[in-house]
This record gives structure tokens, C-alpha cells and sequence, in this order.
């Protein structure tokens, strides 16, 4: 028994740049001057 693997990839040109990523807003709505609600975890 055999097998054959064959696969079709092909690089053009490597990334020479990282990709751009979202800028982080916090909170995520933009909403300020909010109560803060402490929890506790266990």
C-alpha cells in the first residue's frame, strides 16, 4: 500500500511588515464616568 500527497502551495512574495491590528479603546463602547463594579472570583 502507498500514497500520494500532493499539494499546491505557492508563496508570491513573504509579508515584510507584521499586519496592521485594531486599536484598543477601553471600555469597549467608549462610555466614561461609569460606577466600577468590583467581583470577586473563586
Amino acid at each position: 500500500m502507498f500514497s500520494i500527497h500532493i499539494d499546491d502551495v505557492s508563496v508570491e512574495a513573504a509579508p515584510t511588515t507584521a499586519p496592521g491590528c485594531a486599536a484598543l479603546t477601553s471600555p469597549a463602547n467608549g462610555a466614561t464616568n461609569l460606577a466600577y463594579l468590583s467581583q470577586t472570583l473563586s
